[in-house]
């Protein structure tokens, strides 16, 4: 369902999302923005929301994604609603699990290491800790201790210089946003959103996931979107010029809450501000942009303007933007080359057979909380 914009107006899109197929009900709850790093596991994760929830901890290499991976699967095989928790910087790992048993609280595994450090929030009564750096030959690693320093001095480098690419970004993107606020035309589109939003809300709900998730992230791939919202949704595509679009996202949202339905936001990973999706659970309809859906929303089209975009200015800073988002692209994508390097040092170090005994462990503790 992904747009395709033709290549005389591909300039005006500089985010075009990379659309990412993976296993079952997939989020992320963290990003890489205009702003920084940012991290909603202190949201997604809360102590007191959940039966109980495991911390693991771990230098990298040391197993921590395989493990939550082996949980997952076990999860989706018993037939309990799982939510895979997938790494902003590197998508095909996992940062956490989400177990959802029909009549007990949530159950949750999470990665507990920088940049989204966790520890045991409430101790022994919900929260417990999994170090599997004591699996760890600590004296393989002295030996190495050198080129890790060098590692991480040049990895933290490669970040610092794609956050202030990003940083760059967001000034052009603001600029831009000012633009399309300038030429919006709030009664166009008032009209547009009431022509394919349900008359009235299907009953007011709500679905047990967590706030504070994403279906996009930023990073050595560039703007990468999960599909997960659109397996089983009907897709509303959000169009519009230069920033236009996410200003019809903003008049959805107020529509839908003045109306009373029950809706979930999720924010884009570049800036928290704008909103990528909005999904009504009980309808089974998903507003997204940068889509090419069942029915589309244009604001360009649909809503009119009050005046026409300034195309010689946006134009500029969107292609000022492009240059810094794949400047920032390529910062992540040599930190996550030397993440690698890390890796493979610390898997050396090891002793595989007795994470996998303490994964045994742990599946057989899940299967006592969900009386299987």
């Amino acid at each position: 369902m992904r747009r395709q914009v033709d290549d005389e107006n591909r300039e005006f899109f500089p985010e075009e999302p990379l659309r990412m197929e993976r296993e079952g009900e997939c989020y992320f709850a963290a990003a890489n923005g205009y702003t920084g790093f940012r991290s909603g596991f202190a949201e997604v994760f809360r102590s007191e929301d959940h039966e109980r929830i495991y911390v693991l901890k771990g230098g990298p290499g040391t197993g921590k994604s395989t493990l939550l991976k082996k949980c997952a699967a076990f999860g989706e095989e018993k037939g309990i609603r799982t939510i895979r928790i997938h790494c902003s910087s590197d998508p095909d790992s996992l940062d956490g699990v989400i177990f959802f048993p029909e009549k007990a609280k949530p159950v949750a595994l999470l990665d507990g290491t920088a940049p989204h450090e966790r520890d045991a929030v409430i101790p022994g009564a919900i929260d417990r800790l999994i170090d599997l750096g004591a699996y760890r030959a600590d004296g393989v690693l002295a030996g190495h201790r050198e080129e890790i320093l060098r590692i991480n001095a040049e990895k933290g480098l490669e970040y610092r210089r794609a956050y202030d690419a990003l940083k760059l970004c967001g000034l052009f993107a603001g600029k831009i946003r000012e633009y399309a606020e300038e030429v919006f035309d709030r009664e166009g589109a008032a009209a547009a959103i009431d022509a394919v939003l349900p008359k009235r809300p299907s009953s007011v709900g709500r679905d047990r996931a967590p706030g504070g998730l994403l279906i996009g992230c930023f990073g050595k791939k560039g703007y990468c979107r999960l599909t997960t919202l659109e397996k089983e949704n009907a897709v509303i595509g959000v169009r519009g010029d230069a920033g236009l679009d996410g200003r019809m996202m903003e008049e959805i949202r107020k529509t839908l809450s003045d109306r009373g339905f029950f809706f979930r936001a999720f924010p884009s990973p570049l800036d928290p501000s704008r909103t990528e999706a909005i999904l009504l659970p009980e309808e089974k309809l998903l507003f997204l942009t940068g889509a090419e859906g069942d029915e589309s929303l244009t604001a360009e089209a649909k809503a009119g303007r009050r005046g026409a975009l300034n195309e010689e200015e946006v134009r500029l800073l969107l292609r000022e933007q492009k240059i810094f988002l794949d400047l920032a692209r390529k910062h992540f994508a040599k930190a996550s080359d030397l993440h690698f390097e890390l890796e493979k040092l610390y898997t050396g170090s090891m002793d595989f057979s007795a994470i996998d005994r303490a994964t045994g462990d742990l599946l057989r503790d899940l299967s006592e909380l969900f009386c299987l």
